[in-house]
């Protein structure tokens, strides 16, 4: 016990500190599955199978918050009255209820499945697009040239925020979502304050020339919300139009970096798609399953004394799932490391579940799968310039930095 308790220690240890294994977390996961939920050295759980990530996104007990537990995380960061920590305790990402009911009630409205469903025409239309671009063009960076780009349109037309607006936001959210990291350095927090403090300012600029001009989107229905007593404070509104952004697109993006390289590593795979595009929706899935865009669940806290895969944790302790690595769990899968977009019931972790399930998740398997489906259908040709691309420097939002791509 003391041999695997040491080498979870150390594959937690590498992938907070180690860019090679952050970029392929895969065989570090491995000695965490040993045990399933495993008390790091700092203090704080990590559940990695399927059956124990599952138990904690859904368990009804662990809470985003509990006692003290945010101020004991701002500690333990050094964090504490830094502008990007004040700026997430009232993004409801980090909520519990009421507060996290009453927020994620408003913006849902503008989530549900009939109206993702509509958008099916425009994120065709942006796809088509955006093809009609690269077909043919030679070597490209297929994360800025489509990756980016197709997420990027989608949530700022919902956001209503015009296209010239647009070139700064990436760098931006990059440094605000270098915080949902595990131990984010001093730099990392330094970026996010600047990033913070920079898409406040440009979200109340843009709220205020809504009140004026308010047009048919996101933003002007949650203005419209804000000025409903007990419904939104300008703080909550402007906090969480920058996580409407940021998860927006950051998520998404990876979604289908990673998933064309998969695919094109896979060549079998990305020519059966090419030949069935009926497989769209069930090749995104197994996508999501195989490198998923978002490697933990955002982090637990028991709110009484909890078993989770026969190990007791105590109230008040953290629990983060990671649920990267329950996709791969061999207890689960059949050839967890294996792509197969016909596999059956691929049910990945990734978007995790209950109260938190992540809100646009329809919206990121819609565009995943017009975007595999066209991909394939349009430029079968596609082919790996780089086998080895560079990945972003972070470990929870896992993707490739770029892709060169022969299109």
């Amino acid at each position: 016990m003391a041999i695997v308790e040491g080498a979870a220690d150390e594959a937690i240890r590498l992938l907070i500190t180690d860019p090679a294994t952050r970029a392929n977390p895969y065989s570090a996961y491995e000695h965490l599955r040993v045990s399933g939920v495993h008390r790091s050295e700092f203090e704080i759980w990590f559940a990695s199978s399927y059956a124990a990530c599952n138990q904690v996104v859904r368990h009804q007990k662990f809470r985003r918050r509990h006692g003290d537990s945010w101020e004991r995380r701002g500690a333990l960061s050094g964090s504490l009255g830094r502008p990007w920590l004040e700026d997430q305790a009232r993004w409801m990402l980090w909520l519990d209820p009421p507060d996290h009911a009453r927020i994620r009630g408003l913006v849902s409205q503008s989530f549900n499945a009939r109206y993702i469903e509509e958008q099916r025409p425009g994120i065709q239309s942006v796809v088509d697009g955006l093809v009609d671009k690269i077909a043919g063009g030679g070597t490209i960076d297929f994360v800025q040239e489509f990756a980016l780009a197709l997420p990027m349109a989608v949530i700022c037309d919902m956001l209503g925020v015009p296209p010239e607006d647009r070139h700064d936001f990436r760098a931006w959210t990059t440094g605000a979502g270098g915080t949902l990291e595990p131990m984010p350095s001093p730099e990392v927090q330094d970026a996010a304050d600047r990033a913070t403090e920079a898409l406040g300012s440009y979200f109340s600029e843009l709220i205020e020339k809504r009140r004026g001009t308010p047009g048919d989107d996101l933003l002007t229905q949650l203005i419209a919300a804000e000025s409903e007593e007990g419904k939104l404070t300008h703080e909550e509104l402007v906090s969480n139009a920058l996580l409407l952004l940021a998860a927006g697109f950051e998520t998404t993006t990876n979604l289908l970096g990673n998933g064309l390289l998969a695919l094109l590593r896979n060549p079998e795979q990305w020519k059966r798609l090419a030949e069935q595009p009926e497989l769209a929706g069930n090749a995104t899935e197994e996508l999501l399953r195989y490198d998923s865009p978002v490697q933990m669940a955002t982090p637990r806290v028991a709110t009484t004394d909890i078993e989770v895969d026969g190990l007791a944790i105590p109230e008040g302790d953290t629990v983060i799932a990671i649920v990267g690595s329950g996709n791969r769990d061999p207890e689960r899968f059949e050839q967890p490391d294996q792509l197969d977009i016909g596999r059956a019931d691929p049910s990945p972790l990734s978007f995790g579940a209950g109260p938190h399930f992540c809100l646009g998740a329809a919206l990121a398997r819609l565009e995943g799968m017009v975007a595999f489906e066209t991909l394939a259908r349009r430029v079968p040709d596609l082919e790996l310039v780089d086998q080895e691309p560079t990945w972003l420097p972070t470990f929870n939002l896992h993707g490739v930095q770029s892709l060169s791509v022969n299109a």
